[in-house]
Order: C-alpha cells, then sequence, then structure tokens
C-alpha cells in the first residue's frame, strides 16, 4: 500500500466546504470581543519560570522543527515503534520497615503486573524505610524474586553505597550472571546532600564510591545504572520545572566529570546514569519536562564528546501534590501524573499511594496506584503510539521553551562552578525558596486550588486506612564492617556482614532542601479545628448571617461555606433572616464567636452595617462580608466588618485570623 506524502496529507480538504481560516482571522475575532482587554493579561498565563502559555498555537505561530522518535536528541522518545506490550516498566515502591512484610508486599505486587521494584532503604536505625543492613536482610525482602528478569532500582539516600554493596552480594549469591543483572544502585550524593543538608564523611568520599561503584559495574559487563540524578528533592521543595530540570544537568555533568577524573570510559558511564524526575497533575507541562529532559541530556553527551545514547528517564508522582485530608482526590491527581509520565515517554512510573502523605499503603492503596498504570497501559493504550503529544504546536512549543530555559539555568549554574558549589552557597536553595514564595501566594488566594483541601472541603470524610509497622531491631555494633571502598562493602555484604561506609573526615554540609506539600498550610489549620472537635466534641463554627431570600444570599454564602470549610470551620445553612436584629438573635443562639454576612451588594447598601454592628453588639470576635466593599469598604469597617472575604483574597491570612479568634491556632 502507498502511503502518502505530507505534502498530500497537507492537501486534504477535510474542511473544503468552510472557508480557510488564518490565525490573523482568530486574533481578530478575539480581538472584538476584548473591546480593548489587553490580550495578554486576559489571556496569556505564565509558568513559575516565566515561560508564557498563549490561548492559540497554530502552524504559523509555532512551527515545529523536524524530529525522529528514536534518533538523538531524543525529544519525541527513545524508541522508533511501540514497545508493545511493555511501553514502560510498572514500578513500585516499597518501604515497609520489616523485609518480610515488604516480602509478601512485593510477592502481590510482581504477581498483579508491577514488572520493576524501587527499594525505600531506612537511611538509619528507626528512620522510615525498609530496615536492611545484611545481604540476608535484603534476600529476605526479595525472596522469590527473580533478579534476573526484575529490575530493582535502590533508594538510600546516604545509604546508597552500602545498599548497592548489598544487592551485589544477593545478585552474586543468586548467580545472576552480570548481563542479567538489571536496576539501579542509586548513588546520587549530591541529591542526597541537597535533600538532608549533610553528607557524612565529604562528598569527595561519596564522589570516590561513585566512581568505583562505576568502575566495577563497566569491569563486570553489568547493564545496572549505578549514578542516579534525582529531582525529587528539588521538586518537593518547590521548584519550577526548568530548575528541576536544570538541577539534573548539573547534577549529571559533575558525575560525568568524576568519571572523567578516574579514567572511566565516559560512553559506558552515560549508559549507567538513570535521570529520576517527578510528575504532577499539570498535564502538558509535565510532558513537556519529560520531553526536554531527554533532548537536554542529548546535548549535554554530544558537548561532552561521548556517543549518543537515549537518557533513561524514570517518573514518580508528586509527594508535593498529595493531600492528607480527602486523600481520595489524590487518585485523580496520580492518574492525570501517570498519563503524563506515559505520553512524555518515560521509561519507567512509580505511582505513589493515594495514602503517601499519611503513613505507609495497605493493600487497597497499593492495588489502586498498580492498577492506575496497568489501566492506562492495558485499556487507554498510551504505548500503542510513539510520542502521542508530538506535533503538537502547544506541547512542542512548550518543549522548545523549557529546554531553553532550562539549558541557560543550567549555564549559570555552571558558571559559579558548579552543582555542588551552588549547593553548598546556598545559592539552589534561595533560588528554589523565591519559586516556593510564588507558590505558596497563588495557594493562599487559591489561584491555584487544592480539591478537598483548599476547595471543596469535606469536614464530615472519614479517614483512610493506613498501616503501623514497627522497626525490627537494628544490628548489634560488633555485626557491622566498616568499609571505605566499594570493593570493601561488597567484601563485608559477601561475608555475611552489615556493612556501613566509614565516614571519618569532616562532613558536606548545607542547608536542606525542605520537603514540602502544596497543602501544608491549609492542614494546619485543619489540623487546629480537628483537635477543637475532638476535645468539645463540637466542629468549630461560623455563623452565616444571610440577609434577604435564598436567591439573594445563595451564592455567596456557598462561597463563604467553601472558604471556612478550608480551615476546619464549619458554617450551617439557614434561611436567611429578615432584618439585622433578627440575624444578631440567631447568632447569639448558635452559639458561634464569628460570623459572615452574605447577600448582595443592594442589600450590602442597604443592611450590611446595621447587621455588622447587631453582631458585634451580640459578642461576635469576627465579622466577615461576603464580596468586595468598594467605596464602602471604611463606613463598613467602622460599623464592625472586620475583613472582606472574595475570589482573589487571602484565604489563609483570613482563616487564620477566624482561627485567632476562635483560640484555635496551635490547638
Amino acid at each position: 500500500m502507498r502511503h502518502r506524502c505530507e505534502n498530500e496529507v497537507d492537501a486534504l480538504e477535510l474542511a473544503g466546504d468552510f472557508p480557510h481560516a488564518t490565525y490573523e482571522d482568530w486574533l481578530k475575532r478575539v480581538e472584538e470581543t476584548l473591546k480593548g482587554a489587553d490580550f495578554d493579561k486576559t489571556l496569556t498565563s505564565r509558568t513559575y519560570d516565566g515561560l508564557a502559555i498563549a490561548p492559540l498555537y497554530s502552524r504559523e505561530t509555532s512551527p515545529v522543527a523536524p524530529e525522529w522518535p528514536g534518533l538523538a536528541p531524543y525529544t519525541r522518545g527513545v524508541h522508533p515503534a511501540p514497545q508493545e506490550p511493555l511501553p514502560w516498566a510498572v514500578a513500585q515502591a516499597q518501604a515497609h520497615p520489616d523485609p518480610a512484610e515488604a516480602n509478601r508486599a512485593i510477592r502481590d505486587e510482581l504477581a498483579n503486573g508491577v514488572t520493576a521494584l524501587v527499594l525505600r532503604v531506612a537511611e538509619t536505625a528507626g528512620a522510615p524505610g525498609l530496615q536492611v543492613s545484611t545481604r540476608a536482610d535484603l534476600a529476605r525482602a526479595l525472596d522469590g524474586v527473580d533478579l534476573a528478569r526484575i529490575p530493582v532500582h535502590l533508594d538510600a539516600g546516604a545509604r546508597a553505597g552500602e545498599a548497592a554493596a548489598l544487592l551485589a552480594a544477593l545478585w552474586e549469591e543468586r548467580a545472576v550472571a552480570p548481563a542479567d543483572r538489571a536496576g539501579s544502585l542509586g548513588l546520587d550524593p549530591l541529591g542526597t546532600l541537597a535533600a538532608t543538608g549533610t553528607l557524612p564523611g565529604g562528598l569527595d568520599r561519596h564522589l570516590g564510591l561513585l566512581r568505583e561503584a562505576l568502575g566495577a559495574m563497566i569491569d563486570e559487563g553489568a547493564p545496572v545504572s549505578v549514578a542516579t540524578v534525582d529531582t525529587r528533592p528539588y521538586h518537593g521543595a518547590g521548584a519550577s520545572e526548568a530548575q528541576e530540570l536544570a538541577a539534573a544537568l548539573a547534577t549529571g555533568v559533575a558525575y560525568l566529570r568524576a568519571a572523567d577524573a578516574a579514567g572511566l570510559d565516559l560512553d559506558a558511564v552515560a549508559r549507567r546514569v538513570r535521570l529520576v524526575t517527578v510528575v504532577d497533575a499539570d498535564i502538558f507541562l509535565t510532558c513537556a519536562k519529560l520531553r526536554a529532559m531527554r533532548r537536554l541530556w542529548a546535548r549535554i553527551l554530544e558537548a561532552s564528546g561521548i556517543a549518543a545514547a537515549p537518557a533513561t528517564v524514570a517518573a514518580e508522582t508528586a509527594s508535593r501534590m498529595l493531600t492528607r485530608y480527602d486523600p481520595w482526590v489524590n487518585m485523580l491527581r496520580t492518574t492525570a501524573a501517570a498519563f503524563a509520565a506515559g505520553i512524555g515517554g518515560a521509561d519507567a512510573i512509580t505511582v505513589a499511594p493515594y495514602t503517601g502523605a499519611i503513613g505507609l499503603p495497605d493493600g487497597f492503596a497499593r492495588r489502586i496506584a498498580r492498577n492506575i498504570q496497568l489501566i492506562l497501559r492495558e485499556e487507554s493504550g498510551l504505548g500503542r503510539v510513539v510520542d502521542p503529544a508530538g506535533g503538537s504546536w502547544y506541547v512542542e512549543h512548550l518543549t522548545d521553551a523549557l529546554a531553553e530555559k532550562a539549558w541557560a539555568l543550567f549555564q549559570d549554574i555552571e558558571a559559579e562552578g558548579g552543582m555542588a558549589r551552588a549547593l553548598l552557597s546556598g545559592r539552589i536553595q534561595e533560588q528554589i525558596a523565591e519559586t516556593r514564595a510564588m507558590r505558596q501566594g497563588d495557594l493562599a488566594r487559591r489561584k491555584a486550588a487544592i480539591t478537598g483541601v483548599s476547595t471543596f472541603p469535606k469536614l464530615d470524610g472519614e479517614p483512610a486506612p493506613v498501616r503501623e509497622a514497627a522497626s525490627p531491631q537494628a544490628p548489634e555494633s560488633g555485626d557491622v564492617a566498616e568499609a571505605s571502598s566499594f570493593a570493601d562493602l561488597c567484601a563485608g555484604a559477601r561475608a555475611g556482614k552489615a556493612v556501613a561506609l566509614a565516614t571519618g573526615g569532616e562532613a558536606a554540609r548545607c542547608e536542606p532542601l525542605p520537603a514540602w506539600r502544596l497543602a501544608e498550610d491549609f492542614e494546619a489549620l485543619r489540623d487546629a479545628a480537628e483537635a477543637r472537635r475532638a476535645e468539645t466534641g463540637v466542629q468549630p463554627s461560623v455563623f452565616l448571617a444571610n440577609l434577604g431570600r435564598l436567591a439573594d444570599f445563595n451564592v455567596r454564602a456557598t462561597w463563604s461555606r467553601n472558604l471556612f470549610g478550608a480551615g476546619g470551620l464549619s458554617a450551617p445553612a439557614n434561611d436567611g433572616f429578615a432584618d439585622a436584629q433578627s440575624a444578631a438573635e440567631a447568632f447569639r443562639a448558635s452559639g458561634a464567636e464569628i460570623a459572615a454576612i452574605c447577600s448582595t451588594d443592594a442589600i450590602y447598601a442597604d443592611m450590611a452595617a446595621e447587621t455588622a454592628r447587631a453582631l458585634k453588639a451580640a459578642g461576635a470576635k469576627r465579622v466577615y462580608l461576603a464580596g468586595r466593599p468598594g467605596d464602602a469598604a471604611a463606613a463598613l469597617e467602622e460599623a464592625g466588618v472586620d475583613g472582606f472575604v472574595h475570589e482573589g483574597c487571602d484565604v489563609l491570612a483570613v482563616l487564620r485570623d477566624a482561627h485567632e479568634a476562635l483560640a484555635l491556632t496551635g490547638a
């Protein structure tokens, strides 16, 4: 069968009976509709990197440069054709402290569709994560797992060297041939420094360990990723997409330089670097970030004189978007994020359980996380098309703009001495703090809404079930073999001892990046309100002083109920009041201590001031008015209105003020 060429496709008149519309035609119609309003302010939004998001993209405004799947720079993906039936590895993280319990969960995951494992190894005794100190501990966690078939990815922070030695020893014990070993050892000293603020023994010691592990895997011919470039600490602290990408590039270059200083084959090293990035519910921006990451890494290799090789990109759903209240909405968030990872061409995807912000997931939470991927892959068929977003003028433009911005930020880091110096000086932390502050401002005004928390809160929701786990006892100090090299760590692991990296010398220290979640400030208010409810049996409340008929107050009353609910304050409905005195009497009888006046602007003109005075006389500690006061602000404040609540106001400031009035702060 003869395929049509591009020109023939362009000649098809699918809308032949309609006049051809150009971008200029559309723009003219828009300007007529705007009636003089500023186009950019009205219709153009911006990302936290300052990238403009236009309302429409077209061939004229955003021409697409030709790139092909499977070819450098791999923007459109690593493979030239769909990789059915496994377009990406379905990974699942395990963090239960007990190796036996973790093994039960692992067996269940592998029997139900998971194709790769991520082990969150505890960094210290009693810390969150899988407690493994010896090869036997790891063997219990991986009992029954075919290590020649199932990739194992380690996430152990400062203990990455020890965990890597245990896995290497277990591969040997189970006679897994080097060529059949799969997974990643997870050595990421710069990422650990960024996340924790400290690196015992200093950065040079850990970079030396990384070089040794790379050399060992290269010499053995094991196709195992050794160096991990993990962007989770930066994303979790509130970084923008370009900041996240720039940190990844600068970190990757630092590891390539360390390997080059040891005389390692950089072509072989590049194939053993794993990029771990974060995906969230912003589908288009996340998809563009994954595409830009592959393109930028290819550019790094090209500039370094390294043979072209596609980046191995693993995606994990964002921890910062998860909420503790109404956590079932997290299922929607992680589904959107996993979808973005799938169309963005991730090689492996890890979906966080919906209870990830609360505690250890139970079987149901793990099953939902797993099935999100399986449904996207098997039923939605995301893997049946290579780069499904490719050719979209919007996605292509966003990819280009994001890559350009990230490259500029990366060059700034390099110009100032590289990633290590940028972390130790606090420059990276300061830049991310500025972005985090912008995010916090948008969250406070609900410009960025958090469904179930800052908007549409459910005050009577049941808590989601999580598992409780007691950590196994740490090994006695006599069982621990300290070692200063990767070879010695592996020898100790083979001997059955608990291994620990010798950390003599001064630790590297910097300001740690905070592990931040978007919902934290609102959840703190909810916590205080829930503590009061647990103490008294009554939910703290706001009295709605609804004036007039239902049609007069319903919109603003409903909106106010939503707003105060975000702070854990209930706002019971009522039928409204015909005059100020009736509202004040109902307020006094309600037992509430604060009130919100709700009605139309016309009724406010006649009754708002009188109602505010009456509520204050009835003992109201705070009186709010729903709506913008306009020129009446001063008169209303003089009458007793303490604040005005409306779309775009600082919701967090209002709620904190209400909590202060109710003596809930710090409850």
